[in-house]
């Protein structure tokens, strides 16, 4: 992925970040992706238990 954007911009020196940057950013967003997910199960899950007849 590093690679391509290096490529991408002419150059690893021209890419503005080091790879470990790319990667630690990448992580942090699939946390938040698994956080907002596990959030909106929960609402749905406590709207349905609210909601019983």
């Amino acid at each position: 992925m590093y690679g391509a954007m290096a490529n991408s911009a002419g150059g690893f020196h021209k890419v503005g970040f080091v790879k470990n940057d790319l990667y630690n950013q990448v992580s942090r967003q699939r946390k938040l992706i698994t956080s907002d997910a596990s959030v909106a199960v929960k609402y749905l899950r406590d709207l349905g238990k609210k909601d019983q007849l």
